[in-house]
């Protein structure tokens, strides 16, 4: 008699309930997070491919065939060392803005995060924009929150930022005719500005 009696009263309970209340934007944007992620993600890669197309079929590729073959193998070796003593200086910048940041992440994650932020970013630009959402999507998995990973990115870009001029100086001036070619102004000018 009792189970009829808790069967009567569950479901005069379901009917004094109704509809299930409609959800506002923000929870149905909370709810089906993933998914739209997941649709922007293939929309922006959807568009990039086809900037990339439109951007391939201007290429002459016996132009740069002919062109990278007429480079000297030591010199694209050079090229390529210089890109990995690169790589490995822009992991400093990443572990040194994880100490200033106070975070704690084993090195392989930051070692992944440091060089897909800064591929992305230098690729793409915007390095902050783009290479801080990457190391957002990386670390947050690992329990790092939002305004630690700007510290980050912000430490990172400003590091990288402060190193740039001197290195431009450098190169300018290891090469003054040739830059001075390449920006068009006079040497002395630039050999003012590189020294100053």
């Amino acid at each position: 008699m009792r189970d009829k009696m808790s069967d009567s009263n569950e479901t005069v309970d379901a009917e004094q309930q109704g509809p299930a209340p409609r959800l506002n934007w923000r929870e149905l944007l909370s709810k089906y997070r993933q998914p739209i992620g997941l649709a922007v993600m293939l929309l922006l890669f959807g568009l990039a491919l086809i900037a990339c197309r439109h951007m391939l079929v201007e290429m002459d590729w016996y132009a740069l065939h002919d062109s990278l073959f007429a480079v000297p193998l030591p010199a694209l070796g050079g090229a390529l060392l210089a890109a990995v003593i690169g790589y490995i200086i822009l992991m400093g910048y990443e572990l040194s803005a994880s100490r200033y940041a106070n975070v704690d992440l084993p090195t392989k994650t930051l070692i992944l995060g440091g060089f897909t932020s800064f591929a992305i970013g230098n690729a793409v630009g915007l390095s902050m924009l783009s290479g801080g959402s990457v190391r957002y999507r990386l670390y947050s998995r690992h329990g790092v929150g939002a305004i630690e990973i700007a510290r980050m990115t912000v430490f990172a870009s400003l590091s990288l930022g402060c190193a740039l001029p001197p290195l431009a100086a450098l190169a300018t001036l290891s090469n003054l005719s040739g830059a001075s070619l390449a920006l068009k102004l006079p040497v002395e000018v630039l050999a003012v500005v590189a020294t100053a």
